[in-house]
């Protein structure tokens, strides 16, 4: 293999591990904004003003195209005041966040 060819493999690989690095990385502006919709929905739902969250899972949009719609999409459990309840929460990129309850059960904490 002649040493343009390895330059040539070697720049691509460095650049296939730098786009796959970025994909994978979410801001923290949009975990906070998808915490904020989910609190906000949980405060109506399980009636009550000190709720706690916690991101049970997410995931980040795939590459985008001209025809994608990039949206992160956050699994978020709430609790507050005896209650939980598990929330979806999408955020369009450089958009607002909806929240929903995935079940709409909201359940009672010993």
């Amino acid at each position: 293999m002649s040493d343009t060819v390895r330059t040539l493999v070697r720049r691509r690989c460095i650049l296939a591990a730098a786009v796959l690095t970025a994909g994978c990385q979410v801001p923290a502006a949009r975990v906070e904004q998808n915490v904020s919709a989910a609190q906000e929905r949980a405060r109506t739902d399980l009636d009550c003003g000190a709720v706690k969250t916690t991101v049970l899972a997410r995931e980040a949009p795939p590459n985008q195209t001209l025809y994608t719609l990039a949206r992160y999409v956050y699994r978020i459990e709430a609790q507050g005041c005896g209650r939980k309840s598990v929330f979806s929460v999408a955020c369009v990129a450089n958009g607002p966040c909806s929240a929903m309850s995935e079940s709409g059960i909201v359940e009672r904490v010993k």
